[in-house]
């Protein structure tokens, strides 16, 4: 579904058809690649028009590129060949690469009941694609096509903050986020990692890869950072990652203190969580479980009980 237009919105899923009234509000037309080749025309007549007013002064020594004169000797004529063909490469690259980014979305609209009935905001869909027209690599590609149908879905569900860091992603940075996502847990909203080296070591995530994260704003690494619950009698709490749940109950009469030290992920990377399938870390859980029993006192261990629960 690399191209839409007015007659195909006749018989469209209510989830296809913001899609493309989404696309349409971000470059300004129904999606239609021809649009280029109109842009490029008008390029074409002004790199004319200031070909022919240096020729008219020959005893400038001038070129003109990227909208800009500059002293030199260059053939007119050649330059003017060359940024036309610049401009229509680039053009053309980022045409492209919306058509598959847009196509990813639709594939996974199209598997969509339902959407949001909101408009998406006009400042949230000018960035979008802003950013998403420079992404040539298929993996990326297709994270952004998800991001954008998950837009659609929901709004607010992706913030202007989380698409300004995606976009500074690299392939790597992205594979690695992907690998230390597969250790996040949450507790209700609470998303966080445990700052246990030795735990994230087995795992093949070093510090080094925490910090590689925090530079890019996914980890908030700080000293004496905790996750902390307080349980009443007969109160429970549930840490889960991914599939795999911990379900921590106070069966005693006094209440007790459930703590992990951790760091806390960001907002953005929780956004951008929601957009991954991550196989369980087999064991994970029960290391951290470890972790929590470690900072109960002798009366507390004798109140929790810990239970391991695999979600199917």
């Amino acid at each position: 579904m690399s191209e839409i237009e007015t007659s195909d919105l006749l018989g469209l899923s209510a989830p296809l058809t913001k899609l493309v009234e989404t696309v349409a509000a971000g470059i300004g037309r129904l999606y239609e690649p021809t649009h280029i080749r109109r842009m490029a025309k008008a390029k074409a007549e002004e790199i004319n028009l200031i070909s022919e007013a240096i020729r008219q002064n020959p005893e400038l020594p001038v070129r003109y590129e990227d909208g800009k004169l500059f002293l030199d000797g260059t053939d007119c004529t050649e330059l003017a060949r060359r940024a036309q063909e610049r401009f229509l490469f680039q053009e053309f690259k980022k045409q492209n690469n919306l058509d598959h980014i847009v196509a990813e979305a639709a594939k996974t609209l199209d598997e969509t009941p339902s959407v949001d009935a909101r408009k998406v905001d006009d400042d949230w869909i000018s960035h979008f694609f802003d950013a998403a027209a420079h992404v040539s690599n298929e993996e990326m590609q297709q994270l952004w096509g998800k991001l954008l149908a998950g837009e659609i879905t929901t709004n607010g569900s992706f913030s202007i903050r989380t698409l300004d860091l995606l976009r500074s992603f690299s392939k790597n940075d992205a594979e690695l986020f992907c690998k230390v996502a597969a250790l996040f847990m949450h507790i209700d909203n609470d998303y966080f990692i445990t700052d246990n080296i030795s735990i994230y070591n087995k795992y093949g995530i070093s510090y080094g890869n925490l910090l590689e994260l925090s530079s890019l704003g996914m980890i908030q690494i700080h000293p004496f950072q905790c996750m902390e619950s307080i349980l009443e009698k007969n109160e429970t709490a549930t840490i889960q990652c991914h599939n795999d749940h911990l379900i921590i109950a106070n069966t005693g009469d006094q209440k007790i203190s459930i703590k992990l030290d951790c760091y806390f992920i960001t907002k953005p990377a929780e956004e951008l969580y929601t957009l991954l399938k991550i196989d369980t870390t087999q064991g994970y859980l029960k290391e951290i479980e470890n972790e929590i029993k470690n900072n109960l006192n002798t009366r507390e261990r004798q109140q929790v009980n810990i239970k391991f629960h695999q979600q199917a």
